[in-house]
C-alpha cells in the first residue's frame, strides 16, 4: 500500500490528532495536550526494546551444516507490542547504536516544551524500520497579511532502526500521514537536524533541541518570505491562462480525446483561479495561481481509477504536482 503504514494482526501502527489520515489507518485522538509517551502508546510504538543480534550465514555441504558468523554485521530486532513476537527491522554495522522510540519521545517532549506545540501524528513505516512523529507549531504562517492565506507548519522527526538514515528532524508545511508525505518533506526541507546512531544518541540533547528549534524559526521566516513574494506578484487572469495553456493545455500532436481533456483541465484551473473560495483573499496573485493548479490536481483531476478520490490523494502526496506548480509560478515571478 502506498501509505506504507506498518500493521500487525489488523492493528495499524499510527495515531493522528483531531482527524484521521487519508488512508483511514490508525487511531485518532482529540486531546492535544498528550505527552509523546502517550502518543507512542496509541500508535503501538512503545516497548519495542530494539536490540542488536549477530548475523549468521547458513552454509550446507556434503554431510555438514554450519552457521557462519557475518563479520561486523548485526540485525536489529524489535518486540512487536501487538503480537509479542520478535521481528527483524534491519541490517546494521558494529558501530550502530539503537535509538529507542522512547528516547525519540523524550527528545520531542523537549521540543514541544520549547515551541509550545503539540503532537500531531505518529506511526511506523514498512516493517517498523522507520518511525515518525510530527509536532504542530502553534503559530503557522499567514501569507499576505492578517486576512491572508493560513498555512500550518509542523516539526517532523524520523528515526530509522535499519541504519538507512540518521535520526532526522525537519520543518515542513505538510502533515505527515504516510511514506510519500515524509519523502516529499525530506526532499523539500530547507533545514535538517540530524543525530547519528552512534555514541550517546539523543540522551542529554536539550541544547540540541533548542538548536533545532532555531532552524525551525529560520525556516518559518524563509518560507513566509518566499510565499509573500508570490502573493506580492500580480498575476492577471490572462497571464495565468497563458501560463497554464503552455504547461497543461492541448498539444498539436495529441489525439482528439487528449486535446479535449487538456482543454477541460485548463478551463477548470482558470475557474479555480477566478472563482474558488480558497483564493478569495489572494485573487490575481502568483500565490493564487499556485493554489489553483495544486487544488485542481488534488481535487478535480480526472483518473481512470474506480476510486478517483483516493487515486488523486495518492498521486498528490509524492509532491510532483506541487513541486512542478511552484516551479512554474516561481519562473513567472522571476521573469
Amino acid at each position: 500500500m502506498t501509505a506504507n503504514i506498518k500493521t500487525t494482526d489488523g492493528q495499524a501502527f499510527a495515531a493522528y490528532a483531531r482527524k484521521g489520515a487519508w488512508h483511514i489507518l490508525g487511531q485518532v485522538f482529540q486531546d492535544t495536550t498528550l505527552s509523546a509517551e502517550k502518543v507512542l502508546d496509541l500508535a503501538h510504538l512503545s516497548g519495542w526494546n530494539v536490540e542488536k543480534y549477530p548475523l549468521f550465514a547458513p552454509v550446507e555441504g556434503d554431510g555438514f551444516k554450519l552457521d557462519l558468523s557475518v563479520p561486523d554485521r548485526f540485525g536489529t530486532v524489535m518486540t512487536d507490542p501487538v503480537s509479542g513476537e520478535k521481528r527483524v527491522l534491519g541490517d546494521v554495522g558494529s558501530r550502530y547504536v539503537p535509538i529507542q522510540n522512547e528516547e525519540h519521545a523524550d527528545f520531542l517532549n523537549l521540543v514541544v516544551d520549547e515551541s509550545g506545540g503539540y503532537f500531531e501524528t505518529a506511526g511506523a513505516l514498512g516493517r517498523g524500520n522507520r518511525v515518525f512523529v510530527s509536532i504542530r507549531i502553534p503559530e503557522g504562517i499567514t501569507v499576505g497579511g492578517k486576512e491572508g492565506d493560513q498555512i500550518d507548519l509542523y516539526i517532523g522527526a524520523l528515526n530509522a532502526h535499519d541504519a538507512s538514515m540518521p535520526f532526522t528532524m525537519v520543518t515542513t508545511p505538510i502533515r505527515w500521514e504516510c511514506q510519500n508525505m515524509i519523502n516529499f518533506s525530506l526532499r523539500r526541507a530547507a533545514n535538517k537536524f540530524t543525530v547519528r546512531h552512534t555514541g550517546s544518541g539523543l540522551k542529554g540533547q536539550a541544547a540540541e533541541a533548542r538548536r533545532a528549534l532555531d532552524l525551525v524559526f529560520a525556516y518559518q521566516e524563509a518560507f513566509q518570505e518566499e510565499a509573500n513574494r508570490l502573493i506580492d506578484t500580480t498575476m492577471t487572469e490572462m497571464q495565468f491562462m497563458d501560463l497554464i495553456a503552455e504547461a497543461y493545455g492541448p498539444k498539436e500532436d495529441s489525439g482528439l480525446a487528449a486535446q479535449t481533456r487538456a482543454e477541460e483541465r485548463v478551463g477548470q484551473m482558470a475557474t479555480l483561479f477566478t472563482e474558488a473560495g480558497t483564493n478569495a483573499n489572494i485573487r490575481d496573485t502568483a500565490w493564487a495561481g499556485f493554489n489553483a493548479i495544486t487544488e485542481y490536481f488534488d481535487w478535480f483531476s480526472a483518473t481512470r481509477s474506480e476510486d478517483p478520490e483516493t487515486t488523486r490523494a495518492i498521486k498528490s502526496l509524492d509532491g510532483e504536482w506541487a513541486t512542478s506548480a511552484f516551479n512554474l509560478v516561481n519562473e513567472f515571478t522571476l521573469a
